[in-house]
């Protein structure tokens, strides 16, 4: 494990009770903080439970389609971005999936606290050998 590292994303993590029961005092005793995974799909009674749990951010999924094959974000998405906001979570929240736009990525900060961009930088990544000027560009593109 790096130093400085403290937060680590895993689609395959235990439930929440059984996180809650089993799991939480160790990742705490370790210094690592767990961000758990809303969709627009998530019951409130779930978000909250994940907001009690939650010692990191809320990761907000945006949309319940693929990462990376959308480019703005929809009234629909918007809905969904403002029932949360009006739910008064304690943890901050950062929006991902179909963040790929500066006006996406704007977009989403207005209803969050940041946005996660993952499948465009990777493309971004792509274009050249120089990652650090791929990633300069990018974060330009995006956040001038």
């Amino acid at each position: 494990m790096q130093r400085g590292w403290r937060r680590r994303t895993d689609p395959s993590r235990p439930s929440l009770l059984e996180y809650e029961t089993h799991y939480k005092a160790l990742v705490e005793q370790a210094g690592l903080a767990i961000s758990f995974l809303i969709t627009p799909q998530t019951p409130e009674e779930r978000i909250r439970k994940i907001d009690e749990l939650t010692r990191g951010f809320i990761y907000m999924v945006s949309d319940s389609s693929i990462t990376g094959t959308k480019s703005g974000i929809s009234d629909k998405q918007i809905a969904y971005f403002e029932r949360i906001n009006a739910m008064g979570l304690r943890n901050p929240r950062l929006i991902g999936f179909g963040i790929s736009t500066r006006e996406a990525y704007n977009t989403a900060c207005q209803y969050a606290q940041g946005a996660i961009i993952g499948s465009a930088y990777i493309k971004a990544l792509e274009e050249t050998a120089d990652v650090r000027q791929s990633t300069l560009e990018f974060i330009r593109r995006i956040r001038p």
